[in-house]
């Protein structure tokens, strides 16, 4: 997440899994997980992180001006900038990636984590394990697809109160013991994949 201030200065945000940036009231008491707090004459701005797994960075330039980094920053899925013309000569080097760990690449999918790795990957009906190259035009276009679409529905649904998605995602029956697939109302399977837990549906995946 990127902030900009007054006076030139930067805050650059990389929220680890449980790391969240809240906005409070002015006179708010910072608590034991609460690792910044910028305050104005009307909120404050808290960072959180229980577990410590991300990190801030405050760059101050001329009155103006935007950091390197910032410039160099790949678009968001749900941005205009993340098109499908970008899409696929950023992956043309990488057909031998697993593609769960692909998505969790933050220089080509700024912003999509562990579940919506999961969940774009079970709307576009592709296992988790496969690798990009195996993938045909059609598998493709639905990846860059359903990365946008889950990437914008997760920023309106979610991205505003911590609203949960309606049961008609998989996001709502991942982590169930015995949980079952909205689609073929057959069992979920849970496995290690590209190194992280990774829930997926055998029967409409392939």
């Amino acid at each position: 997440m990127l902030f900009a201030f007054s006076g030139g200065a930067f805050l650059e945000a990389h929220l680890g899994m449980t790391g969240s940036l809240h906005r409070c009231e002015v006179d708010c008491e910072e608590g034991k997980h609460d690792h910044l707090a910028i305050r104005s004459s009307e909120s404050t701005l808290v960072f959180r992180d229980p577990r410590k797994f991300g990190k801030l960075a405050l760059h101050f330039a001329d009155e103006g001006d935007l950091p390197q980094w910032w410039n160099e920053l790949p678009p968001e899925p749900h941005a205009k900038g993340f098109t499908r013309e970008r899409f696929g000569p950023l992956l043309a080097r990488r057909q031998g990636s697993v593609l769960k760990a692909l998505l969790l690449h933050q220089d080509l999918f700024p912003g999509v984590g562990n579940w919506m790795a999961d969940e774009i990957l079970w709307r576009a009906r592709i296992r988790p394990d496969r690798r990009l190259g195996s993938l045909s035009k059609g598998e493709l276009d639905a990846l860059f697809q359903e990365t946008r679409w889950v990437c914008r529905e997760a920023v309106r649904i979610i991205g505003t109160d911590y609203t949960d998605p309606p049961d008609s995602w998989l996001f709502k029956h991942r982590w169930k013991d015995g949980g079952i697939c909205p689609v073929s109302q057959k069992n979920l399977q849970r496995d290690t994949v590209g190194g992280r837990t990774t829930c997926w549906s055998p029967a409409v995946q392939l």
